[in-house]
């Protein structure tokens, strides 16, 4: 009987890796190969690897009935210096996850890493969703969408993708999109094919054809063109002092103050900047005005049906006019509870402290200034200016 070695120490993962994501196949079959589910994100105390030890082997024997030994297996131990990880306090041969993050498989071991690190987002990768922050180190390419709990830094451009992060986004290139901006579509965010939204600062060399909003500031180093971009702080294109940060066609809101060196374009479409009141609360006033206009418009061909049946009683059939009337009352008192909300708005809309817009080169045609409900606008260029509310309640473009 020949003997039987020993199996050396066996390593057993217990959760899948990124190699194991494919793409979602929806109820029609059809597969969307950008989206290939989420990360593999563990928290703190999940079990990642096994450590299986080695055996003995079996004994064996020759014909004269001597004994035949195996060789015992190979140990080995977990591999030294894992990050993210500790073996489990009941068992010495289970590692588990001592911090939230993506579990990494290595030689003889697991670690987890609080970051992830891609080379580029595409369809290699697939969309990116994770629990941490995002190092990406080439470009986030065309479709692509990027969502994360934590900061997100680019070392190339957005190209036509989307972002989404809890903390900062910082791109070293350009945000750039593909459609020709339309002052039109001001305000409609699934217009843009480029689209960074994010509760901390937003920062990138340019922007062009995009959306942009942050809860804190946005800035831009070079310049934005046809791009629509929203603050709760501070928006700047360009740096102090210097010739660059033109921003050209598009609207830029912000609660506290916007700063560029050149703003419009005399050939361009429309820029807008606005400044002073929570842009947020501006645009659900504006939403608000468009529902208004909408049911206004509804009550008025309501009017027209019923003015008509008044007139001419033969062509009251199935009671027309009655439907027409219910009808009317419902828009009515669709627009008492609007005007009960615009009232709510404008209650909560203040003018913040050091509110100001500053162009600090030069003012070119088509630009227009929005600040605490003032607009001044412009069709010729004109020399720098610091815009701010005198005490009158004045727009006052001081220099």
């Amino acid at each position: 009987k020949p003997c039987i070695n020993g199996e050396n120490t066996k390593f057993e993962q217990l959760v899948p890796d990124m190699a194991e994501r494919h793409p979602h196949i929806d109820e029609h079959g059809m597969a969307d190969y950008r989206d290939l589910g989420d990360l593999v994100v563990v928290k703190a105390g999940t079990p990642l690897l096994r450590r299986i030890p080695p055996t003995n082997g079996e004994e064996g024997f020759d014909v004269g009935g001597n004994p035949l030994r195996p060789k015992p297996g190979t140990s080995w131990p977990f591999a030294p210096g894992l990050k993210g990880v500790e073996t489990d306090g009941n068992d010495a041969d289970l590692l588990v996850a001592s911090v939230t993050g993506q579990p990494v498989m290595v030689s003889r071991g697991v670690k987890v890493d609080p970051n992830i690190v891609l080379p580029q987002v595409d369809l290699s990768t697939g969309n990116v969703k994770f629990d941490g922050a995002i190092n990406i180190k080439g470009d986030v390419t065309d479709g692509m969408k990027v969502t994360c709990t934590g900061d997100v830094v680019i070392g190339g451009a957005v190209l036509a993708g989307e972002i989404e992060a809890t903390g900062n986004v910082i791109v070293k290139g350009g945000i750039i999109g593909h459609s020709e901006y339309s002052a039109k579509e001001s305000g409609s965010t699934s217009w843009f094919s480029a689209k960074v939204v994010a509760q901390g600062l937003i920062h990138a060399k340019y922007a062009e054809n995009a959306y942009l909003r942050s809860e804190a500031n946005v800035e831009l180093d070079d310049y934005a063109m046809h791009t629509e971009i929203t603050a709760l702080g501070h928006i700047i294109v360009g740096k102090p002092g210097g010739k660059k940060g033109r921003f050209i066609g598009g609207h830029a809101r912000a609660t506290v103050s916007i700063r560029v060196a050149e703003s419009g374009s005399d050939a361009g479409p429309l820029t807008v900047l606005q400044a002073g009141f929570n842009p947020t609360l501006t645009k659900e006033l504006f939403m608000l005005d468009q529902r208004t206009a909408k049911h206004e418009t509804e009550v008025a061909n309501l009017q027209k049906i019923i003015d008509f049946v008044t007139a001419h009683p033969e062509r009251n059939k199935d009671d027309l006019a009655g439907r027409a009337t219910v009808t009317q009352e419902m828009h009515q008192s669709e627009l008492l509870d609007i005007e009960a909300q615009r009232a709510n708005l404008k209650e909560a809309m203040h003018l913040a402290d050091d509110a100001h817009i500053a162009v600090e080169v030069a003012i070119h045609g088509g630009t227009e200034v929005r600040l605490g409900g003032k607009v001044w606008q412009t069709a010729e260029r004109r020399e720098k200016a610091v815009f701010r509310i005198n005490s009158e309640g004045e727009m006052d473009l001081g220099s």
